[in-house]
């Protein structure tokens, strides 16, 4: 677990292994170790909503994903943390991206 805003996140887990539970809807940022602190820190390179509708492999069709490999480097480092928002209310989960994005500044959300 990653503290994230003040907000916990599951994870980060290897994206490739993300495997959501169906009933899944919330915030999530994928990240990748910091340099020269593996495992310990995290540098949030985009932040976004996921709703029930995503299912495993659909963050490789996201329309940012290239930019997460770029900033990356290498598409075995991305990683995924996320918060579970049992609300379908989605100008909670808008709004929580929105302060997310302003407080880390994540490169891929450009």
């Amino acid at each position: 677990m990653i503290l994230l805003g003040g907000t916990a996140f599951e994870g980060p887990v290897p994206l490739a292994d993300w495997a959501p539970d169906r009933r899944a809807t919330g915030v999530f940022a994928i990240c990748v170790p910091a340099e020269g602190d593996p495992g310990t820190a995290w540098q949030v390179l985009f932040v976004g909503e996921f709703d029930a509708a995503a299912r495993t492999g659909e963050f490789a069709r996201h329309a940012r994903f290239s930019a997460w490999t770029a900033a990356a480097g290498d598409m075995a480092r991305l990683h995924l943390a996320f918060h579970n928002m049992p609300s379908q209310d989605s100008r909670h989960r808008e709004a929580i991206v929105r302060s997310l994005v302003a407080e880390y500044h994540p490169p891929a959300n450009d």
